[in-house]
């Protein structure tokens, strides 16, 4: 299944039907994306870094057994 709309917040209750922790990790990412791209306020290292580990959670939970 996928989420086939616009809305960020259908793809995080997908998301969250099969984990939880990827859907927290999910919707970090998403609301960081909106702030890199629709803000002018600087990302902050700290905000990349979070990132960076919030991404690589989903992708060790996706390849998980």
């Amino acid at each position: 299944e996928r989420s086939r709309g616009e809305d960020h917040n259908a793809a995080v209750a997908l998301v969250g039907s099969a984990s939880n922790t990827a859907a927290k990790n999910l919707r970090d990412l998403l609301n960081m994306k909106t702030k890199a791209g629709y803000s002018s306020v600087t990302v902050s290292g700290t905000d990349y870094r979070r990132a960076g580990r919030a991404a690589r959670a989903m992708v060790d939970e996706a390849l998980r057994p």
